[in-house]
């Protein structure tokens, strides 16, 4: 959002397995004024209060429900059913007292198949709508940012969802978004498409 909106930043890395840092509480937005706030979607909502253009919530109202409908079920449902799942088990997991277990590969299986269901719901709103709303807008970069996580371990099925992966391409190459592309995490090499644009 902040590249979007073209406002000058800081990123600083927060590690969710370490003591102190708690996941519920990320991401957190310092202003620099001594205001810091946490939550997501209240951050999302204050930029866009804060720094109205571009707008990222349309001023329509069937249009901003529909933007908080897209917005809340992939940061409750696919994070719950989906992302948090994968994290767990791909990474978290390693930095716990669970080190020396084993990934939990029905779990993550399930996982897997629960993306398929959420990409399904995703193509049919793309094929019919053409975007999730009219325009860009925080919908698009609430579900753009989990599969930016999911695959980064390789585990979204693209050539399935050719509407999806149109979509997501659209997304990755906007100047905002790239810098995501540049994240890794030591110790987890991305899948070889990750970063590139032409997937």
């Amino acid at each position: 959002m902040l590249g979007e909106k073209k406002q000058p930043f800081d990123a600083v890395q927060l590690r969710p397995w370490e003591s102190g840092v708690p996941v519920s509480g990320l991401p957190v937005l310092a202003d620099g004024n001594g205001d810091t706030f946490t939550d997501s979607r209240a951050i999302a909502e204050y930029l866009d209060e804060a720094h109205p253009a571009p707008p990222l919530m349309s001023g329509d109202p069937k249009s901003r429900a529909l933007s908080r409908k897209w917005i809340n079920h992939f940061d409750d449902c696919v994070w719950r059913d989906v992302t948090s799942v994968v994290l767990q088990e791909r990474v978290f997991r390693r930095y716990t007292t669970d080190a020396d277990r084993q990934p939990d590969l029905p779990a993550l299986k399930l996982a897997v198949q629960n993306l398929r269901e959420e990409l399904h719901g995703v193509e049919d709103a793309l094929v019919r709508h053409g975007w999730f709303t009219a325009s860009l807008s925080l919908a698009d970069l609430t579900a753009a940012a989990h599969l930016s996580v999911l695959d980064y371990f390789g585990d979204v099925p693209w050539q399935q969802f050719p509407a999806v992966r149109e979509w997501y391409a659209s997304i990755k190459s906007r100047p905002s978004f790239r810098p995501l592309l540049a994240d890794q995490l030591p110790g987890f090499p991305p899948a070889s498409h990750y970063a590139d644009l032409d997937f």
